[in-house]
């Protein structure tokens, strides 16, 4: 039988109202600028719409289910949230840095290996073979089917066509 100090408190504010409302406020933003981009990606024709559409149709589903959870959510959720979207964005920045320095060739089996190991606790083994297969997906699907060749990054270039050697796009 449970005491009264171990029952739930009823009066407590629903999540979106306990953080305020700047966070949902942002979410429902971030949801309605995705929605926008993805009815703007259809626009384009078959080939250069379908990046943008993959990428907007799944950043839209994954923003519904987080405006959707923040109302499941309880008081002790914040923190640990907190902590692991400190850890999600400095992932997010490594990861982009990587990418604009030596290239998607580099920084997609890197990351992938890294993140598998460190966030997942893969055993090496695992996470080597699952990163193999993963780039090799991912340069079948870019290259040889949508013939589109990955950036390969502002070093200097150090293997022709697939690291270093590009150039920075104009701003």
């Amino acid at each position: 039988m449970k005491t009264d100090s171990q029952m739930p408190a009823t009066d407590e504010p629903a999540p979106a109202a306990k953080n305020g409302p700047g966070g949902l406020v942002f979410d429902l933003l971030a949801t309605a600028i995705f929605a926008a981009a993805l009815v703007t990606s259809l626009q384009y024709n078959r080939l250069q719409g379908l990046v943008p559409t993959i990428f907007c149709s799944i950043t839209l589903v994954l923003m519904i289910a987080i405006v959707v959870s923040r109302f499941a959510r309880g008081p002790e959720d914040d923190v640990a949230e907190d902590v692991v979207a400190g850890r999600a964005g400095v992932w997010f920045v490594c990861y982009a840095a990587a990418i604009i320095g030596v290239g998607f060739y580099v920084a997609i089996p890197v990351f992938t290996f890294l993140y598998l190991r460190q966030e997942a606790q893969l055993k090496y083994w695992q996470a080597l073979l699952f990163t193999a297969g993963a780039s090799i997906l991912l340069y079948g699907a870019f290259v040889k089917i949508l013939y589109v060749h990955p950036w390969v990054g502002l070093v200097p270039e150090l293997v022709a066509g697939y690291i270093g050697g590009g150039i920075a796009p104009p701003l």
